[in-house]
């Protein structure tokens, strides 16, 4: 699924239960994990592994618990634990949770990224002309301006937006 993609599920509401991002582009990451989280309206809570909250996923309950939005970075015991991802993907065990695995440094062409292609989206860098527009349009400075300011960030939307 690549940004497009994404950010239309997003405009029609659509959430699924569980997402994997990859890429270097962390500030626009943080940009669709918010959207998610004011969409679905959860709690987000940050994760160190997915295993750290597997038993919170998967577990009965007499107590009704209200659903969480969990964002998991780099978990290598899951990259790793090929027999575990279809159970994820299609979120046998999520129950109403939603569930966002962030990876930097993942090759597109991975046995990984393949697996995941359904619901695995590609956080590149922002082009050169897309962050120059973007930011002269939100702030109206000339464009000549705004281009140095661009190239002087490396092209890094995280960079720019702060």
């Amino acid at each position: 699924m690549d940004i497009s993609e994404l950010k239309q599920e997003l405009l029609q509401g659509k959430l699924r239960p569980f997402y994997v991002f990859t890429g270097d582009e962390l500030a626009l990451q943080d940009v669709y994990i918010d959207k998610i989280q004011k969409l679905s309206g959860m709690q987000m809570i940050r994760a160190e592994s997915l295993g750290a909250i597997y038993t919170k996923l998967t577990a009965k309950s007499l107590i009704k618990t209200s659903p969480c939005l969990y964002v998991i970075r780099n978990d290598e015991v899951y990259h790793k634990a090929e027999t575990s991802w279809d159970k994820f993907i299609k979120a046998k065990s999520l129950k109403d949770n939603i569930v966002i695995m962030l990876y930097s440094g993942v090759e597109k062409s991975s046995k990984f990224v393949k697996h995941h292609d359904e619901v695995c989206t590609q956080f590149d860098y922002i082009g050169e002309s897309i962050l120059r527009n973007r930011l002269q349009a939100t702030t109206g400075m000339p464009i000549q301006y705004c281009d140095d300011i661009v190239k002087l960030c490396g092209c890094n939307y995280g960079r720019i937006k702060n």
